[in-house]
């Protein structure tokens, strides 16, 4: 599970034994306990952070709630995030919460909503290090574009830069960006679409390979990653070749 851990504490010197799924899951979560109990103490407690809780699984899930419910975990603070609007009855995450509502785990829940004006015009002007009042005419914009939506805002800047809308001046060694130009650019309604106008604007042979990755899941190995490579350079020479040929 943690590969690196190995650095530290060694390769096993010896297989592990064979049980059956429920034994390997007690055996996965009892050892968890121990390595968090080693790790976290009163002069340097633990904080475990996960984002998009609304992917995970129920094997990681319960491994998660033998950690949160364990009485003598008591120097471990655990926070997550999970997008509510997608998280339904049938998610593993809903049962997940529910079970540690029923344990009585103390669980401060802050429900986090758009950003407003002035604290889009404070993110922004921290990130290109302006005053507040050179960045409000950019803040304006966007915020009105993205209304405040922290996602959308920073991808929305990403593509500004990406598009030459927005870029860093070495002759005033500042950020600078085209008012009009950004004027007249649209934001996608939603994430799907946030992400497919990001894809549709790479090479055409790197979206060929997020195409055959999509196949596998939501990892792969570098072997099979440079297979796929190999074989789009390949395909793609042979294509070449044909369009030479009838020349």
């Amino acid at each position: 599970i943690f590969p690196r851990l190995c650095q530290v504490i060694g390769s096993p010197v010896a297989d592990p034994v064979q049980v059956d799924s429920q034994q390997a899951q007690n055996r996965l979560k009892y050892l968890f306990k121990m390595m968090i109990g080693a790790i976290a103490s009163p002069s340097s407690p633990l904080v475990l952070f996960l984002d998009d809780l609304q992917w995970a699984d129920s094997s990681s899930l319960d491994l998660i709630e033998a950690v949160v419910t364990d009485s003598e975990s008591k120097c471990i603070l655990f926070a997550g995030t999970y997008r509510s609007n997608e998280v339904n009855n049938a998610f593993p995450l809903t049962r997940f919460l529910a079970d540690i509502a029923e344990k009585h785990i103390s669980v401060i829940k802050i429900e986090l909503e758009n950003i407003g004006r002035e604290a889009a015009n404070d993110l922004i002007s921290d990130a290109i290090c302006k005053a507040t009042l050179d960045s409000k005419m950019l803040a304006d914009i966007v915020y009105r574009k993205t209304s405040g939506n922290v996602l959308f805002l920073t991808q929305f800047l990403q593509s500004l830069y990406a598009e030459g809308l927005f870029w860093f001046s070495l002759d005033t060694e500042s950020w600078e960006w085209d008012y009009q130009g950004i004027e007249t650019k649209t934001i996608p309604k939603n994430v799907i679409n946030l992400l497919t106008e990001r894809i549709v604007r790479l090479p055409v042979l790197t979206q060929h390979a997020l195409n055959l990755l999509s196949c596998i899941g939501c990892a792969c190995a570098e072997s099979t990653l440079i297979l796929f490579m190999n074989e789009i350079g390949q395909n793609n020479t042979e294509k070449s070749n044909v369009i030479s040929e009838r020349e």
